[in-house]
């Protein structure tokens, strides 16, 4: 710093590593870092690499939990920070698996528009422009490929480098990316959904709307605080080729918009005003539903237009809305099902819509108390299969020989697992031989990864018998999901483009991961939304298998006939990575 000083450069910009992350709706990173910035009279770090925000965006955009997480840690980095706009954001690095080996490419360009219109220096770790998967591949030829090939790989014609280049294009030439406030305008606290935010520097001003969800969700009166007539116009978009050009605020100073899947766009405001046509639909509830709490499924009732034509749109949702039809008093009804919302307090949203007029009532707020069982709808005893440190299908395989793999009581070893269901969510609990953290993983368990493959019946999709990168098929049947779980990372893919080095594609919201150390217990929670809503659990199928992988990669640890300290030995490099399992576990309703 004195020799910057000394040279002129009094602003020199010096940041450290901090490799903490922040729990939903918590701190503990951003304090971490904090505690290392110093202060006026004790100055250490100018800036820290924002971790509690890169594993934010991993969680809302890779694994498609709440976007309010995105919010909350948005507004904590601008109020806790004292130059939030010199903290480096980035989506991954060289210490971590990839964005994309738990997300897909659209998810991507979704984490990198964020990215690049908030406040902070976007870091870009190479060959993301290039859309890689693998965690250290190289870039050019001659450099050492996960997949054996010798490859040139940058190429500025990429449709990724292309993206990223018109990204960084809008944020340079235009102040307002780099050094405007920004406000939250809306986000999902019930799962991946709608997402916008706006920048304002002196008369400029961006806004920025998503959808993080797999489905179609409704941005349901966006509140502007424009005059009426505003018009936004469009910069630039990612997976919505039919974005509208522009946006206009209606008579409230509002906006509403159908947002598809994975859609994202980036608009700018103009000094234009349009005429509006502002629809009169009448739509009011019978009831006040101020503070409410529901358990089950409940009623809504109401007035509108005699003979309209509505929807019922909870969470966003317009696949899976209700048709409604006014009668010709002007009354109507409709049930509001609480089968695939997720478990615990839950807050909601639900609108009644006109899918004709693009306008309804503003969004009702409710809150959703649902509870797992204290008792399990099945339990399977898997204890004593796998012991001293042997296991595999046969019993002929060891474990790695770093002492951190106990080989008596073996962190690979489930000793009980249990079923529980609420509706259409699934819970796991597995009851392992041993439970440890001694990396510090995230998910709060390691030397351990599961593999999950589910059969659904119902789900329309492709499905497979091949099991992606552990040498195996399903013992029978097919899959059409498949959850990749360690401390880590929790993702879930589809059978799309599935085969024996690929996982398929992924899908939202990953598993949730909890951990009780007493009882040497993980977690693992399917919300409905990741099994298809399916509208019956009779015949759906888990089948569960064990294996370790390394943390930075994500690669399942090798097998060989020799041993070593972070490979498997007793096998061939091509057998079954599986180290114990699961008899097929079949659901009933």
């Amino acid at each position: 710093m004195a020799q910057a000083e000394q040279t002129g450069r009094s602003n020199f910009l010096t940041f450290g590593e901090v490799f903490e992350s922040s729990s939903a709706y918590n701190t503990e990173g951003e304090q971490k870092m904090l505690s290392y910035l110093g202060d006026a009279d004790n100055k250490q770090l100018a800036s820290l690499l924002n971790f509690p925000l890169q594993t934010t965006m991993t969680r809302v955009f890779a694994a498609g939990q709440p976007t309010d997480y995105l919010r909350f840690r948005l507004e904590k980095m601008m109020e806790l920070f004292p130059n939030p706009y010199i903290l480096p954001n980035f989506i991954d690095n060289h210490d971590m698996p990839r964005f994309l080996s738990q997300a897909s490419q659209a998810d991507l360009k979704q984490a990198l528009m964020t990215m690049l219109s908030i406040p902070g220096i976007p870091v870009i770790y190479q060959g993301t422009e290039q859309a890689m998967s693998a965690s250290r591949d190289a870039m050019f030829e001659g450099g050492y490929r996960e997949d054996g090939e010798s490859l040139d790989s940058f190429d500025s014609g990429s449709e990724m480098y292309l993206f990223i280049q018109q990204l960084a294009t809008l944020r340079s030439n235009n102040p307002v990316m780099t050094r405007g406030d920004i406000e939250v305008l809306a986000s999902d606290k019930s799962g991946a959904g709608v997402f916008a935010f706006t920048r304002q520097l002196a008369d400029q001003e961006v806004l920025v709307i998503m959808n993080t969800a797999n489905q179609p969700m409704l941005l349901n009166r966006l509140d502007l605080d424009q005059a009426e007539g505003t018009v936004f116009e469009q910069q630039i978009q990612a997976n919505w080729i039919q974005a509208p050009a522009g946006l206009v605020a209606d008579a409230n100073g509002e906006v509403s918009v159908e947002l598809p899947a994975k859609a994202a766009v980036l608009y700018f405001k103009t000094n234009t005003i349009a005429e509006v046509d502002t629809a009169n639909l009448g739509i009011s509830l019978d009831e006040d539903w101020t503070n409410r709490v529901i358990s089950a499924d409940t009623q809504i009732t109401g007035r509108a237009q005699a003979n309209a034509q509505l929807q019922l749109v909870v969470n966003g949702n317009l696949a899976t809305a209700t048709d409604i039809q006014v009668d010709s008093q002007g009354q109507w009804s409709a049930m509001l099902s609480t089968r695939h919302f997720a478990i615990g307090e839950q807050q909601h949203r639900f609108a009644i819509y006109s899918p004709d007029e693009k306008a309804g009532l503003a969004d009702v707020h409710f809150t959703s108390d649902l509870a797992w069982s204290d008792t399990p709808d099945l339990s399977i005893d898997d204890s004593n299969d796998v012991q001293e440190g042997t296991g595999g299908p046969n019993g002929s395989y060891s474990l790695p020989g770093d002492p951190s793999f106990d080989k008596v009581n073996s962190q690979l070893a489930i000793n009980q697992a249990e079923v529980y269901s609420v509706g259409s969510n699934i819970r796991l609990k597995l009851t392992m031989d041993k439970l440890t953290d001694t990396w510090l993983p995230p998910n709060g368990f390691d030397h351990v990864g599961f593999t999950v493959f589910i059969d659904l019946p119902e789900d329309q999709g492709p499905s497979a018998t091949v099991l992606p990168k552990i040498n195996a098929n399903m013992p029978s049947g097919t899959w059409s999901r498949n959850a990749v779980i360690f401390g880590w990372q929790s993702s879930i893919y589809n059978a799309q483009g599935a085969d024996a080095d690929n996982w398929g594609e992924a899908v939202t919201p990953a598993p949730k991961v909890t951990v009780d150390k007493a009882q040497q217990a993980i977690y693992l929670d399917f919300a409905s939304d990741s099994l298809g809503r399916p509208n019956s659990l009779d015949g759906i199928r888990f089948y569960l298998s064990t294996w370790d992988l390394d943390g930075l990669s994500a690669v399942y640890r090798p097998l060989a006939e020799d041993a070593g300290p972070w490979n498997f030995s007793g096998g061939e490099a091509d057998q079954e990575k599986i180290w114990d399992e699961l008899s097929i576990i079949t659901l009933s309703e």
